[in-house]
């Protein structure tokens, strides 16, 4: 095909003919688009066919399991606190600010842990670590469903026993532990050993994320609906009885699968044997003083180095999105059951279609993907979710009160619901996307774990800042401040991705 130079030279004779060639260019430029989608759906396949089905099915068990009870645990432990402190969002926002503290503080340590010992001794230790407290923090909310006291109303406003509010401590303080032992499993099993087991392959990469991400959707959408449905055929003290069974059975199975995975995919061993080797050719004894020094100055340069990398404002833009209470976390299933008096089911039913909403965001990913690339694909799920969240972010100012029912008006709850359903499209899209582009770019990175935890780090950071929000503005008619501040920290993620 001729250049623009040839084209501006040609005469007004020519026009037909070029334009003949350019249609024939274009017309070949198709076909060769073509082929190679066809050869990379191809190569996809082949690259998924290599991979053995068993440890696959192991990989994605475990990581059911898990997703299954930190989801479970996120639902429940915010739902029992409501039912035991009634008319208050103190205590569910001092869990939610202890944990979120707690994981900025101590995030980046636990993706350091991921690089400095071998993979299968941390992760099952990981995994029986995150079973333990959660069987203890099980047993301690079955200890505040047996009354010591003759009831627990609004927090703060009766003399309760103390050792209430030891009880309350006591969950806040394991809660907070629970959540650096799942962010570690996080950290081991999604950025380390995905990618190792990708061997380079970006198609497989992708697929094995896709396949991770829709579990954890699943997760997000069954799993409530069995806590809903516990709580309300049996009884809260029931509930809590089943999922301290649960944790129990899976300590068990999860270290079996994890085994599984482990012997089947060789490459876990031989790239971690080849990275012993140059660990222990430059190891030398260093005393415990010595040793903490020198972790917080290599702290410190992989904060410099994280915020000079080209993906921090990818991260960035991730991690204000955290800065929300405009999702089904703990704070707005609080003030759905606490202001607008909805049910447990119905709260679980309509967290349950914003998690099918977010699947079809994991299917809309690849194909925004192969259209627009990564980046740009990134920027339209993010302009997606900010123009879903305006209905939502309406329904808290207008149609409530007066006559109205606590509820609000039919075409209220369908504005909030319905926003919130479709913003997890543009969400969970954006989510995978930027989960993509943080694995590529650190691929070869010799502390790609560590340099990864700090992007949990961050999003604890603004996940902080949202509790911190939340206990400043602590009373369920105040939502809606929140919700406004919620709404704004999109809007900036919007506008870092497109700087």
């Amino acid at each position: 095909m001729a250049d623009s130079s040839n084209v501006g030279a040609s005469s007004s004779a020519q026009q037909p003919v070029i334009e003949l060639q350019r249609l024939r260019s274009t017309s070949t430029r198709d076909r060769e688009n073509t082929q190679m989608t066809q050869e990379d759906e191809i190569a996809t396949s082949e690259e998924i066919h290599r991979v053995k089905w068993i440890p696959l099915l192991s990989l994605v068990g475990q990581h059911f399991s898990s997703s299954w009870g930190e989801r479970s645990y996120e639902f429940a432990s915010y739902l029992y606190l409501i039912v035991l402190f009634p008319g208050s969002l103190i205590p569910a926002s001092l869990l939610g600010f202890a944990v979120t503290v707690t994981g900025v503080a101590l995030s980046g340590r636990v993706g350091r842990l991921v690089d400095e010992h071998k993979r299968l001794p941390f992760v099952r230790t990981f995994i029986a670590l995150q079973k333990i407290l959660q069987l203890i923090t099980y047993g301690l909310f079955l200890v505040l469903f047996r009354p010591l006291h003759p009831s627990i109303d609004d927090f703060g406003k009766q003399s309760k026993s103390p050792a209430v509010y030891l009880l309350l401590a006591l969950i806040i303080v394991s809660s907070s532990v629970m959540g650096l032992a799942t962010a570690g499993i996080n950290v081991a099993i999604q950025r380390d050993w995905v990618v190792a087991i990708s061997q380079g392959s970006h198609t497989l990469l992708t697929r094995l994320n896709t396949y991770l991400r829709r579990v954890d959707l699943v997760c997000k959408l069954l799993a409530p609906l069995l806590v809903s449905l516990l709580t309300t055929t049996i009884s809260y003290s029931g509930a809590v009885t089943f999922y301290l069974i649960y944790a129990a059975v899976t300590l068990a199975v999860e270290q079996l699968w994890i085994r599984v995975v482990w012997n089947y995919f060789e490459v876990l061993a031989t790239d971690e044997r080849s990275k012993w080797e140059k660990r222990r050719e430059e190891r030398v004894e260093r005393s415990p003083p010595k040793r903490f020094l020198e972790g917080l100055y290599q702290q410190g340069k992989d904060l410099k180095e994280f915020f000079a990398l080209p993906i921090f404002l990818s991260s960035l833009s991730i991690s204000l999105v955290y800065l929300t209470t405009l999702s089904f976390d703990g704070i707005m299933v609080s003030y759905l059951k606490a202001e607008r008096s909805f049910s447990d089911a119905f709260i679980a039913g309509m967290r349950g279609v914003s998690v099918v909403a977010g699947l079809l965001g994991t299917i809309a990913m690849p194909l925004l993907e192969r259209r627009l690339g990564l980046v740009r694909a990134g920027a339209w799920s993010l302009w997606s979710q900010i123009i879903s969240l305006v209905p939502v972010l309406l329904s808290l100012y207008i149609g409530l009160g007066g006559t109205h029912r606590p509820r609000g008006p039919t075409w209220n709850e369908s504005m909030m619901f319905g926003g919130m359903a479709l913003s997890r499209i543009g969400l969970w899209s954006f989510d995978l996307i930027q989960l993509q582009l943080l694995q590529e770019s650190l691929t070869d990175h010799p502390r790609k774990n560590a340099l990864t935890a700090l992007q949990l780090s961050l999003q604890n950071m603004f996940d902080l800042a949202k509790y911190a929000l939340v206990l400043g503005l602590n009373k369920p008619s105040q939502f809606k401040w929140t919700a406004l501040v919620s709404w704004v920290a999109v809007f900036t993620a919007v506008s870092v991705v497109i700087v």
